[in-house]
């Protein structure tokens, strides 16, 4: 059951394979739904000093409703339980949440976004986001995807598919995928395909990029 949640019989992934492979990074920053507040996970063995913690809440539009900022650390193979989340300036029925984790260089180390909804709604405010077209540049292994609008491109899906059946390629691998870009926001993903027949490398592929308020974008990958 769990293995389903992951990929199919055919190695597809969805959206539960890339949420773990955020979740089981060594150092990882993470929030607890249960009370709101946010905690470090350092599965290393080290300790981890000079950290910083940021905490951005946005409306669904990508606008910045507050950021807070604190210091931390944590020992190795342990948590470290910080402050909650102040949602007090949240007027909205959904919202955003934005977690970074960075080290004392100011390195990201860490980052997870939240899709969150006050206690008795849902998520029905996401259809009120505007359309976004997304630009995409490529080569073989990697892909620039960003975020030229003012509104939020939500949950978006990059897929290989093949230019002339427009059937799925498979199995391929991303650093990243259903994830979610603010406005001017821009993201490198690379791409495993080593594990494709030479048959299907050699024939003519296209990365698509496809999300919830995001039209179909498409670039020809060699």
């Amino acid at each position: 059951a769990l293995r389903g949640q992951f990929y199919d019989v055919f190695l597809e992934q969805n959206g539960g394979f890339y949420g773990q492979q955020h979740g089981a990074v060594p150092l990882h920053i993470q929030l607890n739904l249960n009370d709101s507040s946010t905690c470090i996970v350092n599965q290393t063995l080290f300790d981890q000093k000079d950290l910083s913690v940021s905490a951005e809440l946005l409306d669904i539009h990508g606008k910045l409703i507050s950021e807070e900022k604190v210091p931390a650390s944590v020992k190795a193979n342990s948590v470290t339980v910080l402050r909650k989340v102040n949602t007090q300036l949240v007027t909205d029925d959904v919202f955003f949440l934005r977690l970074r984790l960075k080290d004392k260089d100011g390195a990201l180390k860490d980052e997870n976004f939240y899709w969150l909804a006050k206690a008795g709604k849902n998520y029905e405010k996401l259809n009120e986001l505007k359309p976004v077209e997304l630009q995409i540049e490529s080569d073989q292994n990697a892909a620039q995807l960003s975020n030229p609008s003012g509104e939020t491109a939500f949950f978006i899906r990059l897929k290989l598919v093949d230019e002339k059946s427009g059937e799925l390629v498979l199995p391929v691998f991303m650093s990243d995928n259903y994830l979610t870009l603010l406005p001017g926001e821009k993201k490198k993903i690379t791409i495993d395909r080593s594990l494709l027949p030479e048959s299907v490398k050699a024939k003519s592929l296209l990365l698509v990029a496809e999300g919830w308020n995001a039209m179909p974008k498409s670039v020809k990958i060699d």
